[in-house]
């Protein structure tokens, strides 16, 4: 019979642990201990013991270190590299304050424009359904033109819901719309207020879309004709920062001061990331009763949007077929023939710009937010070359020491460890700088474009991405800088500087050439933004906007009345009433089909509809170039004013030939009594469009004021709210209302002016490492120059021409790039600047000088520096 031993994986465990120093005599009282129990309680419990007693000596004083020395060697030497480090920082204060400042300016503007693009793709993406759900978009096919529309008749929803069983849920809304509330209550004081985002929406809306719902129920709360949710935003409104949801529900509000709404549910504010916005749900029953028109109409596109929930989304295609063949049971024979539908993904509404914006919201071409990705990351690797370029710049101070350090028998490896690190500090202090300077950025971004409810912040998707951008930056700064230093040669290095001794000045001037590139091309694209944008805001629409001030009219009965008492007032010049001021502002536009008499509708041309009274055209300064002005106002049209493109479309050369011809729109026939030069009707990113303008005052629900001062707007209020007492008073500039046509293209310029601004800097930054560079190479050379008698001038030039080429060249590279992408953007726009050489010069001539500027810092101090000084150890 086999003798026991001892159990082997104690015992390893017992030798791996226990310092060598015991390991024999207590091992040696272990296996004593394990013969004596096993005579006396046999094999089982020997063991059992043995394995006890060696768990019991796991203790300290026992325990061997584990490579303890190495352990204190490492703590010491990176409190060694993190001590020399920092004295380094110290010791050169403006050459670390010129690294941080660039870094952290790059990160700060690539870290903002990745959350301002994060922010803008993920409109709509917090519905559990947006992958399945799409809008119903509509094309027109005119004889002259297409059109996209991102609204279709009202009744399209009910007909597909009862027809289509491939959709899981189809949903109808109308607006946003504008409409006056008043809350009367026994317990609160009377509350009228304004809202724009007011959405008339089907029982089935809250099933399409997500609602985190405070009271009330999804099911049901749109069930009654009268019915209203409202958000946390108009509650507070009406009942107070605390009010009680409980409370709430059941409460009366009169919509125009005469129909009762019933508040049955609240709702949390919706994010700002919605493309329909929405502060207010009715039914769209009660839309359907008070609108009976439109809302019956196959044929009209007003303000309804409907989605659909596809069971299926990969039968998208599919379903769109099917859509296109059914139509032709409701529309008549012509709308059949022109109108088609298509399905619009919901995640793509924001991004795509076909369809126009919805009222009250603001659209982003994707490709510009790629653009501006694109920019961030350039922006960023200019700053990381930059760090590289002035790292490496003050390589030949640091060369003796890292030749005594490899002649003492420091290897490469270790002097790459402290190099990484020191330059590591840098780049974290530079990345705590930038998350300040991005704060800050995020703040003025979110105070400037409130307009359109921006609000970016950090979460925790934002601040990993902060850690992992730190990271990936400490090695995209640190590595190459770390190998260059280190790879001194130890006689080269302590031979007078070691500068000689640098690779990679090549690559280095390789990397400021494509900096000076891209420094040149924002420059020139900001000049040509620039100039695009103030052609958009000096050149003449064709009528006059200043000072004219627009007054929405609760009512045209008393119009009359109100245009008398406006001009009771000195100050109040001119007064007139319409539908609009001549160019389509503020996401509206009347819209109507016109023909002669004896064409088919098919041929119909597309036509803006303009409401004028008599005032109209003289208070806008519009040109009659044939017939006359109407004469009065009057309850139904009777009369047509048409612009010169309209009669053009007619086959009509002369003005004087449309007189008296009669035409015929969607709202009747009238004949045409004048024709009034072109102006533009909309934006000047469009063609002007034809136009025809009638006297209707039923349709006249603005009036527009031309004020001297502001004393006018005060009189003006007042006899606007002895008349209508119920109703809130607001206005708007026309020019303001202009300007804002041009928010996207401000936006750009606005962005290309920020981003100019800092690649110049960092990019001037990044010239100062490049001649520093190039000085401490040449130290001795200008010493000889100037002992054979150089002149200071002679030395500039010669140490310029090197970042004159770079600039250059960087010139010749930047031009045909920004002709090809800035000529695509101008495509964009009807009416637009032309690319001269001469902007091209001016952006070229605005970089070299900021490079002459800067170089000169350096150039003009080693030119005048004592040639004994850099000769004295020769």
């Amino acid at each position: 019979m086999n003798k026991p031993y001892p159990p082997s994986i104690a015992r390893r465990f017992f030798q791996w642990y226990c310092n060598p120093r015991l390991q024999e005599t207590i091992l040696g009282d272990l296996e004593e201990q394990f013969e004596e129990d096993l005579k006396a309680s046999g094999p089982r419990r020997a063991k059992a013991r043995f394995t006890w007693n060696v768990l019991r000596f796991f203790r300290p004083g026992i325990i061997k270190s584990f490579n303890n020395g190495q352990k204190l060697n490492t703590y010491g030497m990176y409190k060694h590299y993190l001590k020399i480090g920092w004295r380094t920082i110290l010791r050169n204060k403006l050459h670390s304050f010129i690294n941080v400042i660039g870094l952290s300016t790059g990160a700060a503007i690539c870290l903002v424009t990745l959350l301002f693009y994060n922010y803008e793709t993920s409109f709509d993406h917090h519905h559990a359904n947006a992958d399945q759900t799409y809008r119903v978009v509509q094309h027109t096919h005119k004889s002259d033109q297409e059109l996209y529309w991102n609204t279709t008749a009202y009744p399209l929803a009910a007909a597909l819901r009862n027809d289509f069983p491939d959709f899981e849920h189809v949903t109808q809304v109308a607006g946003p719309m504008k409409r006056l509330f008043k809350l009367e209550s026994e317990k609160t004081e009377v509350v009228r207020f304004e809202e724009e985002h007011v959405l008339f929406a089907d029982r089935h809306y809250p099933e399409v879309f997500d609602l985190e719902w405070i009271s009330g129920s999804k099911e049901s709360a749109l069930d009654l004709l009268n019915s209203v949710v409202i958000t946390e935003k108009i509650a507070e409104k009406c009942f107070g920062q605390n009010f009680r949801s409980s409370r709430v529900v059941g409460q009366t509000l009169l919509l125009n001061n005469k129909d009762a709404l019933i508040i049955t549910g609240v709702v949390k504010n919706p994010p700002p990331t919605t493309s329909l916005k929405f502060n207010m749900l009715i039914s769209y029953e009660f839309f359907k009763k008070h609108n009976p028109y439109p809302s019956g109409n196959w044929s009209g596109n007003y303000q309804g949007t409907t989605f659909v929930t596809l069971k299926d989304q990969s039968q998208e295609l599919l379903v769109e077929d099917k859509i296109n063949n059914w139509k032709g049971n409701y529309l008549n024979e012509v709308d059949n023939e022109q109108i088609s539908y298509f399905l619009q993904p919901l995640k793509e509404i924001h991004t795509e710009t076909l369809y126009g914006s919805v009222p009250t919201g603001y659209q982003i071409d994707k490709k510009t937010l790629n653009i501006s990705i694109m920019v961030a990351l350039f922006i960023l690797f200019i700053a990381v070359v930059n760090f590289i370029n002035l790292v490496t710049a003050r390589a030949s101070i640091r060369s003796k020491e890292v030749g005594i350090r490899k002649a003492i028998g420091s290897s490469r490896g270790s002097l790459i460890k402290q190099f990484l690190f020191e330059n590591s500090i840098l780049v974290i202090i530079a990345m705590i700088v930038a998350c300040v300077l991005s704060w800050q950025l995020l703040v003025l971004l979110n105070n400037s474009l409130s307009i359109i409810g921006m609000k970016l912040s950090f979460h925790l998707q934002e601040v990993v991405l902060i850690i992992g951008a730190c990271f990936l930056i400490i090695v995209l700064s640190t590595v190459y800088p770390a190998f260059v230093l280190s790879s001194f040669k130890p006689i080269k290095a302590l031979n007078n500087s070691g500068a000689g001794g640098i690779k990679g000045f090549s690559f280095r001037k390789g990397l400021t050439l494509f900096q000076f590139t891209l420094v040149q091309i924002f420059v020139i694209s900001a000049l040509i933004v620039g100039i695009q944008i103030n052609y958009f805001n000096s050149k003449s629409p064709g009528f006059t906007s200043d000072q004219i001030v627009m007054i929405p009219i609760p009512s045209h009965d008393k119009i009359d009345v109100i245009a008398n008492r406006f001009l009771e007032n000195n100050q109040v010049s001119q007064v007139s009433f319409g539908s609009g001021p001549p160019m389509a502002v503020n996401n509206f536009a009347l819209g109507t089909n016109c023909w002669l008499p004896h064409q088919e509708k098919l041929d119909a041309i597309s036509t803006q509809m303009k409401i004028a009274d008599p005032a109209y055209i003289q208070l806008y300064d519009l040109e009659l170039v044939a017939g006359r002005n109407f004469i009065e106002n009057k309850p139904q049209f009777d009369e047509f004013i048409i612009n010169e493109k309209l009669a053009k479309s007619f086959g009509w050369k002369n003005p004087e030939d449309a007189l008296g011809q009669s035409l015929r729109i969607n709202e009747g026939e009238a004949k045409v009594v004048g024709v009034i030069k072109d102006f533009h009707n909309q934006p000047f990113q469009y063609e002007l469009t034809p136009v025809v303008l009638m006297n209707w005052t039923a349709w006249q629900w603005r009036a527009f004021a031309k004020i001297n001062s502001f004393d006018a707007l005060i009189h003006i209020e007042e006899t606007w709210k002895s008349q209508f007492p119920e109703s809130i008073f607001t206005y708007n500039f026309l020019d303001d209302s202009i300007k804002k046509e041009y928010l996207l293209e401000n936006l750009i310029y606005r962005g290309f002016k920020l981003f100019s601004m800092l690649v110049i800097i960092i990019g001037c930054l990044g010239l100062l490492g490049l001649m520093s560079f190039i000085t401490l190479q040449k130290t001795k050379e200008i010493g000889v120059r100037k002992v054979l008698g150089a002149s200071v001038v002679q030395i500039i030039s010669n140490l310029s021409k090197e970042f004159s080429i770079i600039i250059f060249i960087g010139f010749i590279v930047a031009v045909p790039v920004v002709y090809y992408f800035m000529g695509i953007w101008l495509n964009n726009f009807s009416y637009r600047i032309e690319l001269s050489l001469w902007i091209f010069i001016a952006g070229g001539l605005i970089t070299f000088l900021f490079g002459i500027g800067i170089s000169s810092l350096k150039s003009v101090k080693a030119a005048r520096a004592n040639p004994i000084e850099s000769l004295k150890y020769e």
